[in-house]
């Protein structure tokens, strides 16, 4: 019994489709239904607005011993006067407006990609039309994934809440473009150009922004994790609260960017640079900093638990309070360095350039750390003086 049910429920739904169908096919192809229903339409709704007049100020059409049918028939007459030939041309063409929404917007789809191709065929790296046409497919919610726009100039345009997975845009200039919340996972931004551009919350997964120019670019919050930044250009970006795990930073440029409170856990920063930059509070544990240039960089807070910064410049980094618990730090330079707090608990300071006792002895567990044979000596002289 329920399987009969069920049939006959899926035969109705699917001659419902069906009907669906062709009345949409008539309403699209058909000028006149178009024309027919909007007219019927307007013609309701003066009807009603008039009964719902006559109604209000007591006035009665219909004779006493007039039938439903008879007054029906004289309410539906006294609303062809002159004086309703305006109110009716106007509803009717406001309703036709209505109705041919959906036509219109897939007009306008039709001929924005239409744009597009034509700048694409051309080669013509800038074009406000093509800027424009983006702009409106993506007010449509049009998804413009796996579109190619390499070599294009796109400086300015908002994309913001856009859909752009597996988007081509190598070499593409959207310098100062909006992004907000955009998606762009996956997508291939090899040497793109998004200085000062906002991608405030964008999804950034896995994407290839190898080489890419993001100088400047506000990327508060967004998602970066397993990206590729080998070599990029992030100098004076906004990073805060950035999602950065296991994203490859080799040999990029941090310097001066902001990246408080950003997640870099298992992230490779190795030959990177990271001078003046604000890393206060972020989590870098188990990343990879070999060979780095952290010179000034603000490390407060931060975790980095297991981290590898074997060889790189901390000269006058700002770690105080931070986490570098079982931290390699084999030839790191640490001239000047704030070690204040910090917990040095089975860190690898062997070889370590430039520290002092007093710089160590202000760090927390700093008995607990291993050094040079040398360092080591002159440590325990110092406690045996004391």
């Amino acid at each position: 019994m329920t399987d009969d049910r069920d049939a006959h429920k899926n035969n109705w739904y699917r001659d419902w489709q069906l009907k669906s169908r062709i009345i949409r096919r008539l309403f699209e192809q058909l000028v006149g239904f178009r024309i027919g229903l909007a007219l019927i339409i307007a013609y309701v709704f003066i009807l009603l607005v008039s009964w719902v007049e006559h109604l209000i100020q007591g006035q009665t059409i219909c004779i006493g011993q007039d039938s439903f049918l008879e007054c029906f028939g004289r309410e539906l007459l006294s609303i062809i006067v002159v004086e309703n030939i305006e109110s009716f041309s106007i509803s009717a063409a406001a309703v036709l407006y209505l109705l041919e929404t959906r036509e219109r917007k897939q007009k306008a789809i039709y001929e924005a990609w239409q744009v597009i191709d034509l700048a694409a065929s051309s080669g013509i790296p800038t074009s406000p039309a093509r800027l424009k046409a983006l702009e409106d497919l993506n007010e449509h919610g049009v998804r413009l994934d796996g579109l190619c726009l390499s070599n294009t100039n796109l400086k300015t345009i908002n994309l913001a809440h856009s859909s752009l997975k597996e988007t081509k845009l190598v070499e593409a200039n959207l310098s100062q473009a909006k992004l907000k919340e955009a998606n762009f996972e996956g997508a291939n931004l090899q040497a793109i150009n998004l200085e000062r551009a906002n991608l405030t919350e964008a999804n950034l997964q896995k994407v290839n922004l190898k080489d890419a120019n993001l100088e400047g670019a506000n990327l508060t919050k967004a998602d970066l994790r397993e990206a590729n930044l080998e070599g990029a250009n992030l100098k004076n970006a906004l990073l805060r609260e950035a999602k950065l795990t296991q994203a490859n930073l080799e040999q990029a440029n941090l310097a001066e960017a902001e990246l408080h409170g950003a997640t870099l856990r298992g992230t490779s920063l190795s030959h990177s640079v990271l001078e003046n930059a604000d890393l206060s509070n972020a989590n870098l544990a188990q990343a990879d900093l070999r060979q780095s240039n952290c010179k000034g960089a603000h490390f407060k807070y931060s975790n980095l638990a297991g981290a590898t910064l074997g060889g790189a410049n901390l000269r006058e980094a700002q770690l105080q309070y931070s986490s570098l618990e079982g931290a390699i730090l084999i030839r790191a330079n640490l001239r000047d360095a704030n070690l204040q707090g910090a917990n040095l608990r089975n860190a690898d300071l062997r070889l370590a350039w430039k520290i002092d006792i007093n710089q160590i002895k202000s760090a927390l567990h700093y008995t607990e750390a291993q050094y040079s044979t040398d360092f080591q000596a002159t440590l325990e002289d110092n406690f045996s003086t004391q």
